[in-house]
């Protein structure tokens, strides 16, 4: 599945190489995040600083595609879709619910089986600075159920194919009805 937008992908880097790596990028307009070396003295404190804002991107951005996982096969389920869809385009409108934004999110949990793995070693992380990790252990659970239901019913994801979040529902839905391997 295409990207939504190379202008819209996030990168975070850190030192020397993070910087001139981040300069490259914004010559080709696209936006980045650069933290400046000369505010932090220790090399270790660079590291963790970076490592803490990827891990807590992670449980915002995992954490959405988690949702939109449940809301969106719970919605089908209930043949309520496009209304709930309406609804979240008018909440957000300018995000994309009425086009692509539900496969991409979706596709994202189907394409990477390790998210939920991520998000495990995201909830530690967070357990051990005193923060309950109550969203990221439930964004692992809900992405770990989702690669299973697809192991169960011989269902892969396909980046070379068009991927629809409403196949995979319907087929996840209909359980072991289909025994061949299919591509989302």
């Amino acid at each position: 599945m295409p990207l939504p937008s190379i202008q819209q992908i996030a990168i975070i880097g850190f030192g020397e190489a993070g910087g001139i790596f981040g300069q490259d990028f914004v010559k080709q307009g696209i936006k980045v995040s650069v933290f400046d070396i000369l505010l932090v003295s220790k090399r270790h404190r660079r590291q963790v600083l970076c490592l803490a804002v990827k891990m807590c991107r992670s449980v915002m951005l995992k954490g959405i595609e988690a949702l939109a996982v449940e809301c969106l096969f719970a919605a089908r389920h209930y043949g309520v879709e496009d209304a709930v869809l309406e609804s979240l385009a008018a909440t957000y409108p300018n995000l994309g619910w009425k086009d692509r934004l539900p496969d991409y999110l979706i596709s994202r949990v189907a394409e990477h089986g390790l998210r939920s793995h991520e998000m495990r070693e995201v909830a530690q992380a967070l357990r051990s600075v005193g923060v309950n990790p109550a969203m990221a252990m439930a964004t692992a659970e809900r992405q770990e159920r989702l690669v299973c239901e697809m192991a169960e019913r011989n269902l892969c994801f396909e980046a070379s194919e068009p991927f629809s979040w409403r196949s995979l529902a319907d087929a996840i839905a209909r359980g072991g009805q289909r025994r061949t391997k299919r591509s989302f």
